[in-house]
């Protein structure tokens, strides 16, 4: 039996135990046992290079396992910047959001992407997982805590040396530094390294790939004898995506009045599995006016197509939704070859239309029957000047300008 006196002496053990993790707690936290705040500095900031260049340390207390945790920060610019982020990481500790995760980037990935199951579409969460790929073979294992600028650095360049396009490289970075972001909202890490990250200038923007004039006489009459003849019409005449022309219905085709709404578009997922989604933004989602040549070809295709139980304008020969993989891999690219065209992708027949419209329309027209989200994407990416407008606006304003010369000389 446990005597009186081993009781008093065990409680007087437990006393002194709780006593000495509260001297810890005070010597480390800056706390006095009287809950007054001790005057005590706990970050230091080092000059590295005079006026320019300063590191910052900051300690933010005690780990699970009672080691000391310390942040670094290499800061370039002023000491009053040096001195904000010394601020900003002795807030991370007085707010509770110190980094304690042992979580690998690979686990975190994909917790995220489960979170993204009610927010965003399936076709946008298959587009990030493969994006991630090429980030978690570079470095999957690493734990979250110990990923660095170095590490997306050295991703970038090896996905420039291997021949990947810019565009490639800016998704995938856009994608990594969200999924970043989302571990420093968690408190799973402090900072986020990706958007450390600058992507290389752009030495020389390339033109959109959009067809002349003759180009597009020749695959039309040629285009006339294939099965896909409407669908390069209603992207060519219309500005359509591929995925919204194989999702167009005919609830949504308006013959009288002459114009065409985008209410859905075809996600694929396997050759036999699909569903109808909604567009992905709101400007997406529009109403775009179609010209006699197109309305007189959709009635014809209208009563001369056998009736589909999805109400769609283009079907297999199943009455299923047309496959656009078929479309673009193997018809088109064989008419092109046929042809002798430049082999541009599907795609281009979207971007020979807006190039082509906006010399006639303007920037701001030609923006919004795209579904874009602002002018500059569609300038961008899309609108192609060419030389023969350009001769002609030049034309003009001679005209213009000489014109006004003689009036004034009159």
């Amino acid at each position: 039996m446990t005597s009186q006196y081993q009781k008093k002496k065990k409680h007087k053990a437990n006393v002194d135990t709780v006593d000495a993790v509260d001297a810890l707690s005070a010597k480390f936290f800056g706390k006095a046992l009287e809950g007054k705040i001790m005057p005590r500095d706990q970050g230091t900031i080092l000059e590295l290079e005079k006026g320019k260049k300063y590191l910052v340390k900051a300690y933010l207390g005690l780990d699970d396992n009672f080691k000391r945790i310390y942040k670094s920060k290499t800061v370039k610019g002023t000491l009053r910047e040096a001195q904000r982020v010394k601020r900003e990481l002795l807030t991370l500790k007085d707010t509770g959001r110190v980094d304690r995760s042992t979580e690998t980037f690979n686990q975190h990935a994909e917790s995220w992407l489960k979170g993204l199951r009610h927010s965003v579409r399936a076709v946008t969460i298959r587009q990030y997982r493969a994006r991630l790929k090429t980030c978690q073979k570079a470095f999957g294992d690493t734990p979250l805590k110990k990923l660095k600028l170095a590490d997306i650095q050295a991703l970038c360049n090896d996905m420039f040396d291997a021949g990947r396009a810019r565009r490639t490289v800016e998704y995938t970075h856009t994608v990594l530094k969200s999924c970043l972001e989302d571990a420093v909202r968690h408190g799973k890490i402090i900072s986020n390294p990706a958007s450390l990250y600058k992507l290389p200038k752009r030495t020389e923007r390339k033109p959109p790939k959009a067809f002349s004039q003759t180009d597009i006489e020749r695959l039309l009459e040629a285009a006339k004898a294939t099965e896909y003849y409407l669908f390069y019409c209603l992207m060519l005449f219309a500005g359509l995506r591929p995925s919204e022309v194989a999702g167009l219905t005919w609830e949504y085709v308006d013959l009288d009045q002459g114009f065409i709404r985008v209410e859905k578009t075809i996600t694929r997922f396997t050759k036999s599995r699909w569903s109808f989604e909604q567009p992905k933004t709101k400007k997406s989602r529009r109403t775009i006016v179609i010209g006699s040549f197109l309305a007189d070809l959709l009635a014809t295709h209208k009563l001369n197509s056998p009736a589909n139980s999805y109400d769609l304008v283009l079907t297999d020969d199943m009455l299923e939704p047309v496959d656009i993989r078929t479309v673009a891999n193997i018809a088109f690219k064989q008419l092109k070859k046929e042809l002798d065209l430049p082999d541009y992708p599907l795609y281009s027949l979207r971007a020979t239309h807006l190039t082509h419209f906006e010399q006639v329309a303007g920037i701001q027209l030609t923006s919004k029957r795209a579904g874009h989200a602002n002018i500059q994407i569609t300038s961008h990416h899309y609108v192609n000047p060419q030389v023969e407008a350009e001769k002609q606006a030049v034309f003009l304003f001679e005209q213009k300008l000489l014109q006004s010369a003689k009036n004034t000389v009159n």
